[in-house]
C-alpha cells in the first residue's frame, strides 16, 4: 500500500485450511477479480498459504498466466481500433498512413516482410534474417 502506483484491491482470506481450491471461498473470490481484470499482481505470505495442493497450484497459476496474456492481448488489439492510441500513429513496416483509409499495403515494403516469414519458417535464426535484411 506504500507504493502510489499500486491500488490495493483487497485481503482475500480463508479462515479454515483448505486442502482443495473448491473449499476456499477467499480463494475463489480472489480468482473471480483476477477474470475479472481487477487484480494484475498477487502477494502471499508464503507459497503454502497460495496453494498446498501442488496440482491445485500448478493449474492455478497457469490459469493466472492465461488472464494476464488474455489482457495484453485485449489491451493491444483494443489500442489498435483507437485512432489517439500510441500504438496506433506508430508506423508500421509494410504499411503507409493516409487520412481517408488509415493503414495501406506498401508493396514494396511488404514483400519484404513475407520474405522474413518465409525465412522464418524455414529455420532461419533472428541474427541469419538480420544479415541478410542488411544487404538488400
Amino acid at each position: 500500500m506504500d507504493n502510489p502506483a499500486w491500488e490495493y484491491v483487497g485481503t482475500y482470506i480463508d479462515i479454515k485450511s483448505g486442502r482443495t481450491i473448491s473449499s476456499r471461498p477467499g480463494f475463489q473470490s480472489l480468482l473471480a477479480d483476477c477474470e475479472a481484470g481487477k487484480i494484475d499482481m498477487i502477494y502471499s505470505k508464503s507459497i503454502s498459504r497460495f496453494g498446498r495442493n501442488c496440482v491445485d497450484f500448478l493449474v492455478m497459476l497457469r490459469r493466472l498466466k492465461e488472464l494476464k496474456s488474455e489482457n495484453i492481448k485485449w489491451g493491444l488489439r483494443k489500442s489498435t481500433m483507437d485512432p489517439d492510441s500510441p500504438a496506433f500513429s506508430r508506423r508500421c513496416y509494410g504499411y503507409d498512413r493516409n487520412d481517408e483509409e488509415g493503414l495501406i499495403l506498401n508493396i514494396a515494403e511488404a514483400r519484404i516482410v513475407l520474405k522474413i516469414f518465409d525465412w522464418y519458417e524455414q529455420g532461419w535464426s533472428i541474427v541469419r534474417i538480420k544479415k541478410e535484411l542488411e544487404t538488400l
